[in-house]
């Protein structure tokens, strides 16, 4: 018979099993304690083999010539003069101000330890600091699977998300060979926004966005599909708190740099884009030489605008069902992405990164329950949409380095317009399948959650 004691609040304790327990619960923090150091270590392993890779030496950037130059004046006490930094005297820093604000940290940083004038160590410094971005980004990636799959994923299958989005070559090729370090604030932005609508949390979304916008004026892209969702389902309220926070923000960010420096302003985010030529890889390079040149040289934007208000209206007619929970949401919002390399007068390699961001989340967020071959193989080759948005990141690179310049000549703009047209048709038939434009009915009133149908297969 075991032997037990009174304890002061009255309950009885087994001695004998108290020892053990003990054994038990110390065994437990330890185990947690493990964990911890080891998630800490991969960060920091993560975070040094961005500045490591900065050690290889490239051609100056977008980086180099554009952000850090601006960052270099805040840094230097000018944080709303940042417009004023012109490339070869013409070509200014055309994105928002927000990332300009960590990049000036890592310039002061860079100052203090002598290695503002090295271009090899100033870039491993920004890569590593700014790989925390990439870290956040991959963590919203992981939220946005735990919250659509049929069980949040637990122990390592947490780690394995990371590994397509943190390792992506596509995130890889836009932050180092480009130097577009804002790329992944600016989608780390857009998804926290999407999460945060699916919470009922519009105020914030719209703050996100406005961030998002502040960060890279392509966010607009994104602002539109989710804003066209409430409207259709006359959410007036959710949708008004979007855009009043979103407008606030960008207004309220801009605002400095209008007071101080209007002219440069207005020059890096609006005009100067009309004074760039037609580089090709797309349809716009039959332009050249035709009537229709000065028009794509001054409208592709508003080209690039309507086409993706014309398929998000698309694609929300065919499915009245889709919703800012459902998972197609993100395929929503990666069509009207592909409309930017789409419809733009100069194709460039880093603008398939958003695309393979949003596919990802489609793919890794569809994985199916159970032991059944057939939808593990259809879920696979959903695989197919990631590589492709890869390679046409890669047959750009290969045509750009091959006249070592942005010009592309008629055939490659015709065939790339064509494979990107294809992804774009591709990505938007599977959201009307998954509709039940495939000829098979699903329940109306499904729940998201519970969903475990294959992503893009």
């Amino acid at each position: 018979m075991a032997l037990t004691g009174i304890e002061p609040t009255g309950r009885v304790a087994d001695v004998e099993n108290t020892p053990r327990a003990t054994a038990w619960w110390r065994d437990l923090q330890a185990r947690r304690m493990l964990v911890r150091s080891g998630i800490v270590l991969l960060i920091l392993l993560y975070v040094c083999l961005w500045g490591a890779s900065a050690l290889f030496p490239i051609n100056p950037t977008d980086f180099d010539v554009f952000f850090l130059p601006s960052a270099k004046l805040a840094a230097a006490g000018h944080p709303f003069e940042i417009y004023r930094i012109r490339y070869q005297d013409v070509y200014p820093n055309a994105n928002g101000p927000l990332s300009s604000v960590p990049l000036a940290l890592v310039a002061a940083l860079a100052g203090r330890l002598g290695w503002l004038d090295d271009p090899t160590l100033r870039r491993v410094l920004a890569m590593a600091a700014f790989s925390v971005f990439a870290l956040l980004l991959s963590r919203e990636v992981l939220l946005a699977c735990d919250r659509l799959l049929p069980r949040p994923l637990r122990g390592w299958r947490r780690l394995i998300v990371y590994v397509p989005v943190a390792l992506s070559p596509e995130l890889w090729h836009s932050m180092l060979l480009y130097g577009h370090v804002e790329q992944p604030l600016m989608l780390w932005l857009v998804l926290w926004a999407v999460r945060s609508l699916v919470e009922q949390r519009a105020w914030r979304a719209g703050v996100l966005l406005g961030l998002a916008l502040l960060t890279r004026s392509a966010a607009v892209l994104y602002v539109l599909p989710l804003a066209l969702l409430l409207a259709r389902g006359m959410r007036w309220r959710q949708l008004g708190a979007l855009l009043a926070s979103c407008g606030g923000v960008v207004v309220a960010g801009l605002l400095p740099f209008w007071l101080a420096d209007r002219a440069d302003l207005l020059y890096s985010l609006v005009t100067f884009r009309a004074e760039l030529p037609i580089g090709g890889g797309t349809a716009w390079r039959l332009a050249v030489g035709t009537p229709w040149q000065s028009f794509a040289e001054n409208h592709d934007t508003l080209v690039i605008l309507a086409g993706a208000l014309l398929v998000c209206i698309a694609l929300l007619a065919l499915r009245r069902d889709l919703d800012v929970s459902s998972r197609e949401v993100y395929a929503l919002l990666a069509v009207s992405g592909l409309c930017f390399p789409l419809l733009i007068k100069t194709l460039w390699p880093y603008y398939f990164l958003d695309t393979y961001m949003l596919l990802a989340i489609c793919w890794l967020s569809g994985a199916p329950g159970g032991r059944s071959i057939g939808p593990w193989l259809r879920w696979w080759s959903g695989l197919l949409a990631l590589v492709m948005a890869v390679g046409l990141g890669q047959v750009a690179e290969a045509e750009v380095e091959r006249w070592n310049s942005g010009l592309w000549d008629v055939q490659w703009s015709l065939a790339m317009a064509g494979l990107i047209a294809g992804l774009l048709v591709a990505i938007a038939l599977w959201v009307w399948w998954r509709g039940g434009g495939g000829g098979r009915r699903q329940p109306a009133a499904r729940r998201r959650r519970a969903e475990a149908v294959p992503a893009l297969g």
